[in-house]
């Protein structure tokens, strides 16, 4: 692992900082947003019954507000009837509302940030691909010719960033989601649980309670949109990759050994001096000059090429292959060849008379 961060370059120390802030954010969510913590099961119950014997007292209402958060909210929402006993229903609903929005608030704590994260990390891992790959074409010289293994692997570990921008990204998404509907669910039964005791405090009022017009209570507000992962950027630089290699693999060239191709109407070869005839027969016998060569490995046969070619001034190699010979065994005489030196190769070729002639 510390090797791939020391491979991807400085742009990755951004996406360690996220993961890190993102692993913080997630275990803090994870504790505050226990249901021990914001609403815990029977409160509203419990509130209930206590009304029935009539308003607390301002001790009960504060262990109820350090209670939990549910706790706070119908504290908040008592305390105005204790003030104002002939409060109106429109204005206990607004002390419940306003209330239920701190707490609204207070859940969303730190969500937005995981957001933040899920949406820049890829960004930021993309980014430092892109300063990698300028990096990589940056260092080619502009007349030499590139070599595609060495700019794919270059390629690839650029492409570190955006896998650990995707890494950091897909967590954080999945936990926010996670979260936001714990959320919605604790706001959910927050809404409901302060509906009724409203109505249980109503009664207690003067004017007693009479069914209402009024909308139901709502604590959400106007909720932040959600926040995604887009590809479109990554997708466009995938393809300009992939472009770029399949036309410098197109241009690459490469050759290690000068080969001269016969031409079958070609006059009868005269006799030079330099010339070296290997030959190979059908079951794979070399003859160098005529003279079988002891064993079939490559290196007995450019040990027979080398003293062959030790004789001769600029010497030429000529391969004449049995029609029915195995393909490898060719291949072992150009190895053999590169390993003695000779670098002037051709092929025998039947001329066109003899091809004629039955």
């Amino acid at each position: 692992m510390l090797s791939i961060i020391q491979a991807a370059g400085w742009p990755i120390w951004p996406l360690l900082l996220c993961s890190v802030a993102a692993l913080a954010l997630i275990i803090e969510r994870s504790v505050a947003l226990r249901r021990a913590r914001i609403a815990p099961a029977g409160l509203v119950d419990e509130v209930l019954q206590v009304l029935r014997q009539g308003l607390p007292s301002a001790d009960v209402l504060g262990k109820l507000a350090a209670n939990s958060t549910l706790g706070s909210l119908l504290a908040s929402g008592i305390r105005v009837v204790a003030q104002d006993p002939r409060c109106s229903e429109t204005l206990l609903r607004d002390a419940f509302e306003a209330a239920g929005r701190r707490a609204a608030h207070q859940l969303d704590h730190y969500l937005n940030a995981l957001a933040t994260i899920a949406s820049a990390a890829p960004l930021l891992g993309l980014l430092g691909t892109v300063i990698g790959m300028i990096e990589i074409f940056g260092s080619q010289s502009p007349g030499a010719g590139s070599n595609p293994a060495q700019l794919a692997h270059g390629i690839s570990v650029a492409l570190y960033n955006t896998a650990f921008g995707l890494m950091v990204a897909i967590p954080s998404l999945m936990c926010h989601r996670y979260f936001r509907g714990r959320v919605n669910d604790y706001l959910h039964d927050m809404e409901q649980g302060a509906e009724r005791v409203l109505h249980h405090l109503l009664r207690l009022t003067a004017r007693g309670w009479r069914r209402s017009a009024s909308m139901a209570m709502n604590f959400r507000g106007d909720r932040d949109d959600e926040p995604e992962i887009n590809l479109i950027p990554f997708i466009d630089v995938l393809l300009v990759i992939l472009i770029f290699l399949m036309l410098s693999t197109t241009y690459s060239k490469f050759t290690e050994l000068q080969l001269t191709l016969p031409a079958a109407d070609a006059d009868a070869a005269r006799d030079r001096p330099a010339e070296i005839i290997v030959a190979v027969s059908a079951d794979g016998r070399y003859l160098v000059d005529r003279q079988p060569v002891e064993g079939r490995s490559v290196e007995l046969l450019a040990a027979a090429l080398r003293a062959a070619a030790e004789q001769r001034k600029e010497p030429f190699l000529i391969i004449s292959a049995d029609a029915t010979a195995a393909h490898q065994s060719v291949i072992n005489v150009l190895d053999a060849a590169r390993r003695a030196g000779l670098v002037r190769i051709t092929f025998a070729a039947q001329g066109s008379a003899q091809a004629a002639s039955p």
